[in-house]
């Protein structure tokens, strides 16, 4: 990779991976970057890559991989970790994708012609609970300096070096005991405010110190679509991606399908068919299959096949938006009657 240099206008991508068998996700995004975005950048921390991966990788010369395990690595605190790394080295500016996230276009003119001082950061998905920035603020006994009605997903960030004491006090906070002493805790059950990493970060961004730094939504249906339970990829977005316009990244949320679908992996609970289902005809898996003589790897996992989901997809025509419309409309339905 070519040295950083202060006049380069591009970002760099910041991609981390310390799970273990999630190379499959790494490898996709790479190669629908590889396909959408001319000229990409990207620094990969994966601790222990297999053989396999680095012989596949060595295709793609703009991915420099480091194999170092990073501050905080196997909790949400290796984001920043991450990205205070590539700021203290140069890197004017850093985008954070999540490795299951997938382009469908080129994600560079997202954060074309930001001002330096302004933080983009992708939209949470509406059916979330508790919205918003403000309770996650009050939380952390920060003063309010800006309130949003939705909550921010850290799945895709963008930071430059005019960040850099937003990003340690995000680490901080992360570090604490009053974040960490939650981390045992079931995730339905843990504080808003100390949810995960993302929570801490939208507390930081409505906080009267940090309001001053511009701030840029990554909108759900443009730029970003969440791919997951029925509800994560909502009826209004369905509508909007009719017509022949997609969003510049589908994202693959809770479990990923390479496991979930995968004959090998074993998994319990009683929503099992459910996910499962969900992951059949997820947008996410029916963009993944386009790259699937490009992985070195079998993936059976694709070839998932139920009889409502071979329905389902016979009934959306083939369509990301169509495929599953009736399962968001049902469970829309199901919302608005509870209220």
């Amino acid at each position: 990779m070519s040295p950083v240099s202060p006049s380069d206008s591009a970002p760099t991508f910041c991609l981390v991976e310390d799970r273990p068998g999630a190379e499959i996700g790494v490898k996709l995004l790479i190669l629908s970057l590889a396909e959408w975005c001319p000229q990409p950048r990207a620094v990969l921390f994966l601790p222990e890559p297999t053989a396999g991966f680095r012989r596949w990788l060595q295709s793609f010369p703009w991915v420099e991989l480091r194999i170092e395990r990073l501050r905080g690595a196997g909790s949400c605190v290796v984001k920043p970790s991450a990205l205070l790394q590539l700021l203290e080295q140069g890197h004017r500016k850093v985008v954070w994708l999540d490795t299951d996230l997938l382009a469908l276009r080129d994600p560079l003119p997202l954060f074309a012609g930001m001002d330096p001082d302004t933080v983009a950061m992708a939209q949470e998905i509406r059916s979330a609970p508790q919205q918003g920035t403000e309770c996650r603020t009050r939380g952390w006994n920060l003063e309010v300096g800006r309130t949003l009605p939705f909550t921010l997903s850290s799945c895709i960030l963008r930071v430059t070096s005019r960040h850099l004491d937003l990003i340690q006090e995000w680490r901080r906070l992360m570090e604490s005991d009053d974040f960490t002493c939650h981390l045992e805790v079931p995730m339905p059950v843990r504080p808003i405010h100390a949810m995960g990493d993302q929570d801490v970060l939208n507390a930081l961004l409505g906080a009267r110190e940090w309001a001053g730094f511009p701030l840029r939504v990554l909108r759900l249906g443009d730029a970003v679509t969440h791919c997951g339970g029925a509800m994560t990829y909502s009826v209004q977005e369905r509508l909007g991606h009719l017509f022949g316009a997609k969003p510049v990244f589908l994202h693959s949320l809770s479990s990923k399908p390479w496991q979930l679908l995968d004959p090998n992996w074993t998994f319990g609970g009683t929503n099992r068919r459910y996910r499962e289902l969900m992951q059949e005809i997820s947008p996410y898996l029916m963009a993944c299959r386009r790259y699937r003589d490009q992985l070195d790897d079998p993936c059976r996992w694709m070839d998932h096949r139920t009889g409502l989901g071979t329905a389902l997809r016979w009934m959306g025509l083939g369509n990301r938006a169509l495929t599953g419309l009736p399962l968001a409309l049902a469970a829309e339905g199901v919302k608005w009657m509870r209220r």
